[in-house]
């Protein structure tokens, strides 16, 4: 059951446009902040040395620069496509009636488990799949040089891994917004799981997270916390890992503690 829930929320339509708007938005923001002045240009004008143009070049097509600023467009959708491959699928099956159908099949429990569950790994892999894919297409296309001094870097927690090792450095960043969005879509799912329209499922989470972050964020203690904060894993220099971990377990325990309560709730009145 949960190997045919798993392949539901991950495989599907939803899924895939979450890629593929995820990967351009990716490409548009490292050609606004770097890919149009460096990469693109015109090569031919009088004023241009050969020396000139390998140095623009050099700063302009490298794989590490061009991953740097790739990241500025997706803070400002990512909980919105963290939560829309799969979490209103619950709402949907309780309209339908559908989880009685697998309640008698798997059990009630079961089911609503394995609901959790894949609903926490699709949002994680809604923000993982396009770092990773984005990161091999740049790979292959871009110059994967290790530059003694990079002019576009990080700022943010281990940072000082970005010049010897910016491969590690990335892979860790994929790694930190996997776990954002595993948590945020389970904590998503808790809180939207007592609705009844789906809308409700996309326009709730984005909303509760615009107002927390908004709330949060004017408070000079406590803004390390905000959510883009923690997605932000290059330029935020406020947090630390433990600050990480926090939010992601309150995230993910809220989203638990509420299924729960609206777990006790179907099991009761169905």
């Amino acid at each position: 059951m949960f190997k045919l829930e798993f392949k539901k929320a991950v495989f599907n339509k939803r899924m895939l446009g979450v890629i593929v708007l995820s990967m351009l938005l990716l490409f548009f923001s490292a050609y606004n902040s770097l890919l149009s002045s460096f990469a693109f240009i015109d090569t031919s004008a009088d004023d241009l040395t050969g020396e000139d143009i390998e140095k623009i070049y050099e700063i302009g097509r490298n794989k590490y620069h061009i991953l740097v600023e790739s990241f500025g467009y997706m803070q400002s959708v990512f909980i919105f496509f963290i939560v829309f491959p799969y979490t209103a699928s619950y709402v949907y099956e309780r309209n339908k009636k559908y989880h009685y159908i697998c309640g008698i099949r798997v059990g009630m429990n079961k089911y609503l488990s394995n609901k959790l569950i894949a609903n926490s790994i699709a949002g994680g892999l809604a923000l993982l799949i396009p770092d990773i894919l984005y990161y091999i297409i740049i790979s292959l296309t871009a110059r994967n040089d290790i530059l003694e001094s990079f002019s576009f870097y990080p700022v943010g927690l281990y940072s000082n891994l970005f010049t010897a090792s910016p491969d590690l450095y990335l892979w860790i960043q994929f790694f930190f917004h996997f776990i954002l969005g595993f948590c945020f879509a389970m904590f998503a799912l808790g809180f939207t799981s007592f609705f009844t329209k789906q809308i409700l499922v996309y326009i709730i989470p984005f909303a509760v997270y615009l107002t927390y972050d908004i709330f949060i964020s004017n408070n000079p203690f406590l803004k390390k916390y905000a959510i883009t904060n923690m997605y932000n894993f290059m330029s935020s220099t406020t947090y630390s890992l433990f600050d990480f971990i926090l939010l992601n377990v309150i995230l993910a325990g809220l989203g638990l503690m509420l299924f729960h309560i609206n777990k006790a709730v179907v099991l009761k009145n169905g």
